[in-house]
């Protein structure tokens, strides 16, 4: 529950962040993915593009999520889940610290996923001239392979349930709590979302929950590490 409860806030919280510093769905889809303020989308394709996105996210949690689980089973790497839920920890503290505005330096992350994006966004563009509501729906779950650090925080997440419902549950919360900016953002003007996102009260309050969420996991994980394995009493007649 507590992943969870830090990838959905991570998801609402981060997407306002997303909002000022990509400038709403179409900066972020660079390219012209969805291209917002040139021309009005109904509400129909813009639900698809996100469905199609938050749907992405899920099928990539179970897959991180199964992963994660196979490290259980590894031998010589008892400590595999701790260690991973350190991890998560430390990049949950780096995205809140990114999403209030303190750690810019966090968005290197995003250059791991940059090589696949570039070989995807051609496809999506292509897809763009489609109306169906199915190619919507696969142009916003490429959209889901954009390279974004929030995004991989919330895999660490996602990584560290160890089960494949429970990593593509995480991802799915994540991806549910930036529906709402989203969507607002392609129904509504993006300077207006941009406004109202650029809040610094807001990025603050935002980054610092999400860092309270990754203090969390790093405690946990590092008192897991260092509890004393349990002594063996023996009993003798």
């Amino acid at each position: 529950m507590s992943a969870l409860l830090a990838a959905l806030l991570l998801g609402i919280f981060g997407s306002a962040h997303c909002v000022v510093m990509c400038g709403g769905v179409s900066a972020a889809l660079s390219g012209g993915l969805v291209r917002i303020g040139k021309a009005p989308r109904p509400a129909r394709a813009t639900l698809a593009y996100n469905l199609g996105r938050v749907a992405a996210y899920g099928v990539l949690g179970a897959v991180v999520g199964a992963i994660g689980g196979s490290i259980d089973h590894v031998p010589f790497i008892g400590a595999g889940r701790a260690l991973l839920r350190l991890a998560a920890g430390v990049l949950l503290v780096g995205a809140g610290l990114y999403v209030a505005g303190v750690f810019r330096h966090f968005a290197v992350i995003e250059r791991v996923g940059a090589p696949v994006w570039r070989r995807v966004r051609p496809v999506a563009a292509r897809l763009l001239r489609t109306e169906s509501t199915l190619a919507k729906l696969a142009v916003g779950a490429l959209w889901g392979l954009m390279p974004c650090g929030l995004v991989y925080a919330a895999f660490a997440l996602a990584i560290t349930t160890g089960g494949v419902g429970s990593g593509a549950l995480v991802m799915i919360a994540f991806g549910l709590g930036t529906l709402p900016a989203m969507l607002a953002t392609g129904l509504a003007s993006s300077r207006a979302m941009a406004a109202f996102a650029s809040r610094a009260w807001l990025r603050r309050t935002a980054g610092a929950l999400v860092v309270v969420f990754g203090v969390i996991d790093v405690a946990s994980a590092g008192a897991s590490l260092v509890e004393p394995a349990p002594l063996c009493v023996c009993h003798t007649r």
